[in-house]
């Protein structure tokens, strides 16, 4: 049944069969998986009977609280790839010389490179706390350390393909937090 969610989720949101990558990721992990149930079968068949057994009468409240947060997090984990890699791309950064894309320097461009990212890491963390949640500060944090990453991607990728990227970048020294990065 795990494979085939898999395959329905990645290539169901790709929309297509022609992905070598997910073909080459479910031949790695199922290949994973099939060894290591062929050993536990062999060495330790009680621990495979109690791993595969799923929300047994005794699991506590809060584990079966962190097992569906779990699948909700999981289950974007799984439809994302095909939608971003192969379907609508979103991912890839690219001076779009077709559709005019050219360097903006007035607004919040004036003060830092990438503003809508900085918007989008201050509302993050503002719902976390607006919330009162204190420990989904924790995937906010991945989430921030991830757009950190992209913009140091993107901005490289700018420089290098963006006619006028390289002067504005020297007038405008930031990235995303004023006076900081």
């Amino acid at each position: 049944m795990g494979i085939a969610v898999l395959l329905a989720a990645f290539f169901g949101s790709a929309g297509t069969l022609a992905w070598p990558e997910a073909w080459l990721y479910i031949i790695i992990q199922y290949s994973f998986f099939t060894m290591l149930t062929i050993w536990l079968k062999k060495h330790n068949p009680e621990l495979l009977r109690d791993r595969m057994a799923f929300l047994k009468p005794a699991t506590k409240r809060w584990d079966k609280a962190i097992l569906l947060v779990s699948t909700g997090v999981f289950v974007p984990y799984l439809i994302l790839p095909g939608l971003d890699a192969v379907r609508f791309q979103w991912s890839i950064v690219e001076a779009q010389k077709e559709r005019g894309h050219r360097v903006i320097t007035t607004s919040p461009y004036q003060y830092v490179r990438h503003p809508m990212y900085f918007g989008v890491i201050i509302v993050f963390n503002s719902i976390a706390v607006a919330l009162g949640s204190l420990w989904s500060l924790i995937p906010i944090a991945v989430l921030t350390l991830l757009i950190l990453i992209r913009t140091y991607l993107e901005d490289k990728t700018l420089h290098e393909e963006l006619q006028g990227y390289n002067s504005y970048a020297e007038r405008v020294r930031y990235k995303i937090f004023p006076g900081i990065w």
